[in-house]
């Protein structure tokens, strides 16, 4: 149920016109001599007009918070006339806006929130752009091979996420992002950025201002998207973000939580604190080692190995909690600790003292730090002023080449850049800059979660009027009273229990994923021996084998990166042809 369509662009099209209209599943929305679109019949659209273009998924008006179904015609021209601009100033949601000029033209604008994929490939003097790499795979309208030089660079930078990709020939065009396909050469630019709402002008620097701004966008998006869809099914974790999320989801058919045997993944209580707090009928369910299969893959039908092993475990259950309640669609929290700064390094002190905040608030960022991490003040002091002096203020991201082969960190060659991190504002803060870093690499975990048949999944925090608010907000501001998301726990203290708003410690899979990695070593030691990955001779076997063991508990934590490898080989091996894979939107 995620917008999934397929675009064929430019004035050489002809030859996959007949292509596109062979995608199982998908209808024809616009045929026009330069723009030939089909996409999925139960996808919103809003039509443009006969010769003007469609705009592809789910559009809200900023004013009213409405879905829009039509546009009059002059707020069409105003798009026309802009470039997009005009979508992205007076809406948001979850778009890709195809607007065709007089002249056959075609202007691509994807929504800043990138929540609608939009991958772009070149076929001759045509652009083929879509959300289903593995269908145009499958019409030959992409090759399919894969770009063994993006898989390194992504096991050595697996958060970082640029307009490459992994399979031979597809880029991405990023959120915020427009392409222009014509006559001339095409030209792909910023039609949002995320600096905007960074500067110094646009900083709500006042404690109170930035809960209640947080609060409106917050509340008013995820209440939009409770109104499109009827009786959505709400992913409780029974951590903060989870809990704002559910706070906010009005007409919710139920709330549903995952536990794990291990203490660390049991949060219930919290989660049964917030659904009788919000009178929501709670589903509770374990995670079963069982539903992992290491030779499957939940991103087959991306072009990266984006996935995590241990989410088929919450895939599963649900896809299944979807089924039994007649949800429309999944709300979940991810992207929470992203957008509401959870930041434990030095910056956001580094940031309070660069821009000239008063003695008593640069002492109160770092208490709360020292609190938080449970490192020294002069430690923290000391790593603000190297990030200052030697990194100069720059992000920089970092590295992963534990497992890896010398010549798969030569293979992955220099590092690209995230198009946003082109051109940074000189004043832009340390701090803000690792902000927007964790809204670019929290889009892959994002993308390769597997939708429910006849549901949608929605991370209502990621969505555009939230992002731009919570990037007005200064990093100190998020780091106080020894706490992190601040802003957003003072945004909702008053509509969730005070055990979840002054929670401290955090959940996590941790130890579930060890269990499941103990479980199944001999497996997964056999998977990545005999793989594609070893054969190119990207992985360290010794090394591997030595995290693993042979029995008895798992040693320190490289267990972890063990998992990441074997979810990439089993990317791989779906490319490659090896038929036991799933991938968003199979089963």
């Amino acid at each position: 149920m995620s917008a999934r369509y397929i675009a064929v662009a430019g004035h050489d099209c002809d030859a996959m016109r007949s292509a596109s209209q062979r995608a199982p599943g998908l209808t024809i929305a616009l045929d026009l001599p330069t723009l030939m679109l089909v996409c999925d019949p139960r996808t919103d659209r809003v039509d443009l007009g006969s010769e003007r273009g469609a705009i592809i998924g789910t559009l809200f008006d900023r004013q009213t918070g409405r879905p829009a179904s039509r546009l009059a015609e002059s707020q069409i021209d105003d798009c026309h006339h802009s470039g997009g601009a005009f979508l992205i100033d007076h809406y948001w949601g979850s778009y890709i806006a195809f607007l065709v000029d007089e002249r056959g033209g075609v202007t691509i604008v994807r929504d800043p929130s990138g929540a609608t994929a939009c991958y772009v490939s070149c076929l001759g003097t045509a652009h083929v752009v879509t959300s289903d790499v593995r269908t145009c795979t499958s019409l030959g309208l992409v090759t399919g091979e894969i770009d063994w030089r993006g898989v390194a660079a992504h096991l050595l930078w697996p958060d970082r996420r640029t307009r490459r990709t992994c399979i031979e020939g597809v880029g991405e065009l990023m959120p915020g992002f427009r392409l222009t396909v014509g006559e001339r050469r095409p030209r792909a630019d910023q039609a949002w950025t995320p600096w905007h709402f960074t500067s110094s002008d646009r900083r709500i620097d006042d404690s109170r201002e930035a809960a209640e701004v947080v609060r409106r966008a917050v509340a008013d998006t995820v209440g939009a998207w409770s109104d499109r869809y009827a009786r959505p099914l709400v992913s409780l974790s029974g951590g903060l973000d989870s809990s704002i999320v559910a706070a906010c989801t009005t007409g919710a058919a139920a709330a549903v939580t995952l536990a794990t045997h291990e203490p660390l993944g049991d949060e219930r209580q919290y989660a049964r604190a917030v659904a009788d707090r919000q009178e929501l009928d709670l589903i509770e369910q374990q995670m079963s080692i069982e539903a992992i299969d290491p030779r499957r893959s939940h991103a087959a039908s991306l072009p990266r190995p984006v996935s995590r092993l241990f989410a088929q475990a919450f895939d599963r259950i649900w896809a299944e909690t979807v089924a039994t309640t007649g949800a429309s669609a999944l709300f979940h929290g991810g992207g929470g600790d992203n957008i509401f700064c959870y930041l434990t390094s030095s910056t956001p002190y580094l940031d309070a003292w660069l821009a000239g905040q008063p003695h008593d608030v640069r002492r109160a960022v770092l208490d709360s730090l020292s609190a938080m991490t449970q490192v020294s003040r002069w430690r923290i002091r000391r790593a603000a002023l190297r990030k200052a002096l030697v990194d100069r203020g720059r992000f920089h991201w970092r590295r992963n080449p534990r497992l890896l082969t010398r010549a798969a960190i030569d293979r992955a060659g220099l590092p690209e850049c995230h198009p946003w991190f082109e051109t940074i504002p000189a004043a832009t803060l340390p701090g803000k800059q690792a902000h927007v870093a964790g809204l670019v690499g929290i889009q892959n975990y994002l993308e390769a979660v597997v939708a429910p048949q006849q549901a949608a999944v929605i991370a209502p925090l990621m969505s555009q009027p939230v992002i731009e608010a919570c990037l007005r907000v200064p990093t100190w501001l998020w780091c106080r009273a020894g706490m992190n998301r601040m802003v957003a726990r003072d945004a909702f203290r008053d509509r969730l229990p005070a055990a979840v708003i002054d929670r401290r410690a955090k959940g996590s899979p941790g130890a579930f994923d060890a269990r499941m990695v103990s479980t199944q070593r001999g497996a997964i030691r056999a998977i990545l021996n005999d793989g594609h990955l070893a054969a190119k001779g990207l992985i360290d076997l010794a090394a591997i084998d030595q995290a693993l063991g042979t029995q008895g508990p798992l040693r320190g934590d490289g267990y972890l990166r063990v998992t990441a490898l074997v979810d990439v080989e089993a990317w791989v091996q779906s490319w490659l042809g090896t038929p036991s894979f799933v991938g968003p939107g199979q089963s």
